[in-house]
C-alpha cells in the first residue's frame, strides 16, 4: 500500500511549488495589463496636451467682420 499523499512531506512541497507557480504567473499577466492600461493613459493624456499646446501656440489670422457672423 502506498502513503496517503497528504502525508508526504515531499509530495506536498512539490505540490505547494506548482501551485504557487501557476498563481505567481497570472499575477505577472495581471501586472502586465495594468502596465499596458497604464501606457494608454499616459500615451493618451500626452496627446490631449500636445494638442491643447498646438491650438494654444499656433497663431491664425484675425477673423474678417463680415466672417464672424
Amino acid at each position: 500500500m502506498l502513503p496517503v499523499a497528504a502525508n508526504d512531506p515531499v509530495i506536498m512541497n512539490e505540490h505547494a511549488y506548482y501551485e504557487r507557480s501557476v498563481i505567481e504567473s497570472s499575477s505577472v499577466f495581471e501586472k502586465e495589463w495594468v502596465i499596458v492600461f497604464v501606457f494608454m493613459i499616459a500615451v493618451f493624456s500626452a496627446s490631449k496636451f500636445a494638442h491643447a499646446f498646438y491650438k494654444k501656440y499656433t497663431k491664425r489670422a484675425p477673423l474678417m467682420p463680415e466672417e464672424m457672423v
